[in-house]
């Protein structure tokens, strides 16, 4: 394995060597500026006499388009990369690879990741080699922890408002709105990370430990971050500081300990599938007709037909209400399994028997996000396809927001099905006074 330093981390080529079979690019850290075009060479030694081809894996086509000529052909040969950056592409950090396929004996010769940076036209391409490693940070400690780490590094004396977008932008790899940042901004300079001299925003200087004990760590979760430690044990996610949490049930709003307690006696004289869809119309939020598509590590996307979206949102007070329950993660959106609609109907009906109708106990969900028990990313929206299989299970496929790229899949199978589509929303309503409506709660009810 041979590596490319990047400022203290290290990008390997995982080649995986075959009967002599071997392979080589140019650069495995691209830089290019929106708009902007480079051409790679990729250089096929062998398996000579072979026919090989060459294809790439998890291009991000949403920001740039690629050119390989030729494909295939006898080895050894020369192939031709054009990489392409969209005149609009989002600045960002974009990991795809190459894989070379010796067709002759249909054995995968080797594969090498390529880390693609858009980089925004002001600023230096030199910046793409720190922004790999601020990538690292952002994914382990979130946006404030690695702005605060470029400004120290990239901008000592300090940077702008719009310099610190970009940054903002270039790291999280997305496009975020001035509001956004000028709301962080002043949540880092409220907690001393930040000052504020003139125009320019300049990183307080302190320890690692001091810099953590101002970043609620707890709440620094991603998509990316929940799917890929899904299959993770308990002590990886106390690792990331979902684990951390100690919680306490007296401490709770008194409406919240009175409608998990329910859940527990349901649960207890029913099965925990019915105290999930009673928590599900209660502290979860959902609809009547809505659904509960998928639950891993903390990340909760729910259906609801009535209004055409989904909606996402992290909680780990309700991840670990529902592990306490027996509960596993998963896909349960099975809208024709009976045990799920016995359970369904059952739960609705100690809804309407507890809080008189389902919009009164829906006040209970907007509780927990008014106590920061629920929080959503207002940047975060994605597109989901669900996959119905004719012998009743049901697979999910999480895309970008342009519902091209694929983010994350589950239970998905070469079979025919039929498919629904949602935009998945980080908001809870459109109309925002249908919001604050829910956040009225009729006095004695609870």
């Amino acid at each position: 394995m041979s590596g490319l330093a990047v400022d203290g981390y290290s990008i390997e080529r995982k080649l995986e060597r075959r009967e002599g079979a071997s392979f080589a690019t140019v650069e495995r850290l691209l830089a290019l500026y929106p708009g902007e075009s480079k051409e790679l060479l990729l250089r096929i030694h062998g398996s000579r006499g072979h026919l090989v081809a060459v294809e790439e894996w998890g291009f991000p086509y949403s920001v740039a388009s690629l050119e390989i000529a030729p494909k295939q052909a006898r080895a050894p040969y020369q192939a031709r990369m054009i990489v392409a950056a969209s005149v609009n592409a989002t600045p960002g950090v974009y990991t795809w690879g190459i894989r070379i396929i010796d067709v002759t004996r249909s054995a995968v010769l080797g594969e090498e990741p390529i880390t693609m940076v858009i980089v925004p036209k002001h600023m230096s391409k030199k910046v793409a080699e720190h922004v790999t490693r601020l990538r690292k940070v952002y994914e382990n400690y979130g946006i404030q922890v690695a702005l605060w780490s470029a400004l120290r590094v990239l901008y000592p004396r300090g940077a702008s408002f719009s310099d610190i977008k970009s940054l903002y932008e270039l790291v999280t790899s997305r496009s975020v709105s001035k509001g956004t940042v000028g709301n962080m901004l002043k949540t880092m300079v409220a907690k001393k990370l930040l000052e504020k001299r003139g125009g320019l925003y300049i990183a307080v200087d302190m320890n690692r430990d001091v810099l953590f004990s101002r970043v609620d760590l707890a709440r620094v979760r991603f998509p990316w971050q929940v799917l890929r430690r899904k299959e993770a044990s308990v002590e990886d996610i106390k690792h990331i500081g979902w684990g951390k949490q100690q919680i306490d049930l007296c401490q709770l709003p008194q409406p919240i300990q009175k409608a998990y307690m329910h859940a527990e006696r349901l649960a207890e004289e029913h099965n925990p599938l019915t105290a999930l869809y009673f928590l599900l119309c209660s502290l979860l939020g959902v609809r009547q007709t809505g659904h509960l598509l998928s639950w891993l590590n903390g990340w909760f996307i729910v259906l609801e037909p009535k209004t055409g979206f989904a909606h996402h949102f992290y909680s780990w007070l309700l991840h670990w209400m529902l592990l306490r329950l027996d509960l596993q993660e998963g896909i349960y959106y099975r809208p024709q399994d009976p045990m799920h609609h016995e359970a369904r109907e059952i739960a609705q009906q100690y809804i309407r028997k507890i809080y008189g109708s389902h919009q009164s106990a829906r006040r209970l969900h907007y509780m927990l996000w008014e106590r920061g028990y629920v929080w959503s990313k207002e940047d975060e929206v994605y597109t989901v396809r669900i996959y119905h299989y004719f012998n009743g299970e049901v697979g999910i496929q999480i895309l970008d927001k342009a519902g091209r790229e694929e983010l994350y899949s589950e239970n998905l199978k070469s079979e025919p099905a039929w498919v629904e589509t949602y935009t998945t929303l980080p908001c809870r309503h459109i109309n925002e006074r249908s919001e604050e409506a829910y956040h009225y709660r009729p006095g004695g009810l609870y």
